[in-house]
């Protein structure tokens, strides 16, 4: 009986050990094909339909072949990455009950940390995407460039290049597990670690630590991103350039009025509150209600939305450069709503931490005209022209101004 001819493919073993343990059909299945006349009579024993085993047709081993040159090649790019390239950090597969117990040790880590220290973490990561990626704030990151979807599909299942670290982009499309996301934040990681180093921080983290919230970060830009593409209109077709800008900017001044309002309406009630039981410090709740009023929605800072560990969420303010400086006066009144939850509606989003820095983005956002002249920063006028100053009306009264303390 004649032999069958070997395949000089090494994954070829493999290939029947796969076989042999998906199993095979016992149910017979022929192929056949039509013989010139010529073939017939010159193989008169040979039945015209049934295929003899050993001549093996090209037709019956071009699609094996395909598949063991694919597999061999998938293989071999897979292990140079690995052994010789180094491309992927060698990691042994975590049992479910230690990956609980690695991410019960990074949470008893963020629950006994200092808030010094994990508001000194979370700016560190977020100084590492402004840095790598060129953003000064999250909104920056709707302009950035996906990578090439034809260089992560080479690089994933192929033996493309890779990722150029020099010029790091996000596969926008996926997640952070992918193989080139997770390159990416990789990448990230390391320089977080450089940095540490090079810096001295005067504390250290679990690995597993920075790695959550580098990857938390991601997620929040991915988020931004997404939201800043072209939706299906009502019509059945993409937002145009304008229509995205025009989405935006309304979704912007919707949440700061929605914020203008949510402070009046604690105001609102601890006044009548206050007014009923005729205490002492109805005057100072006054004064705040009417300072909100007088900024209006305008006056409220935007902010920008961060993971602080895995269970709660903070707000970064952003800057506003021409306000004075009424951080301490909207904590109180943000606080307020925290102490006196009850005498609000249990259903909607809850309120968070807000976290107010030199270091946060400054905002974009024009200044609010017709105000008092110490309502504004005092450095940030002297910085203006004189043009400048004619366009913000200034109001001739002075807002009477109170320092007000919790005790």
């Amino acid at each position: 009986m004649p032999q069958r001819p070997l395949s000089g493919t090494p994954c070829l073993d493999a290939i029947k050990r796969i076989k042999k343990i998906c199993g095979t059909s016992r149910r017979t299945h022929l192929m056949s094909l039509v013989e010139d006349d010529d073939t017939a009579e010159a193989s008169p024993g040979r039945s015209p339909t049934v295929e003899q085993e050993a001549p093996q047709t090209q037709s019956g081993t071009y699609p094996v072949s395909m598949m063991e040159s694919a597999v061999s090649k998938g293989i071999e790019v897979a292990l140079r990455r690995i052994f010789i390239d180094k491309e992927f950090p060698v990691t042994m597969k975590r049992s479910p009950r230690r990956k609980n117990a690695e991410n019960q040790e990074v949470r008893m880590q963020m629950a006994a940390e200092p808030s010094h220290e994990r508001d000194f973490c979370l700016g560190e990561v977020r100084r590492v995407f402004k840095d790598s990626f060129e953003i000064s704030q999250d909104s920056d990151f709707i302009i950035h460039q996906p990578a090439i979807r034809e260089d992560v599909y080479s690089y994933e299942h192929e033996d493309g290049p890779g990722l150029d670290p020099q010029n790091l982009a996000f596969d926008l499309a996926n997640g952070p597990k992918t193989p080139w996301n997770a390159k990416v934040l990789h990448l990230l990681f390391e320089e977080l670690q450089e940095r540490c180093t090079r810096e001295r921080w005067p504390f250290q983290r679990l690995d597993r630590y920075y790695r959550m919230l580098i990857e938390e970060r991601y997620k929040r830009l991915w988020t931004v991103w997404r939201g800043a593409q072209p939706k299906i209109t009502e019509k059945g077709v993409l937002e145009t350039v304008q229509e995205v800008e025009e989405r935006l900017v309304t979704k912007k001044d919707e949440s700061l009025k929605d914020k203008y309002v949510r402070r009046m309406t604690v105001l609102k009630h601890v006044v009548e509150l206050k007014s009923n039981g005729k205490e002492d410090d109805l005057p100072a709740w006054k004064w705040l209600q009417k300072l909100i009023k007088t900024l209006g929605d305008g006056g409220m800072s935007s902010e920008e939305s961060d993971i602080e560990n895995e269970f709660e969420c903070v707000l970064h303010t952003k800057n506003m450069g021409w306000c004075c400086g009424i951080e301490r006066e909207l904590d109180i009144i943000d606080s307020q709503r925290f102490l006196d939850d009850d005498i609000f509606a249990p259903w909607g989003s809850k309120p968070l931490k807000r976290i107010c820095a030199p270091g946060n983005p400054t905002t974009l956002r024009k200044p609010v005209v017709g105000l008092s002249e110490n309502l504004y920063d005092s450095k940030w006028l002297t910085g203006l022209t004189e043009h400048g100053v004619e366009r913000l009306e200034i109001m001739d009264e002075k807002f009477q101004w109170m320092k007000v303390v919790v005790v």
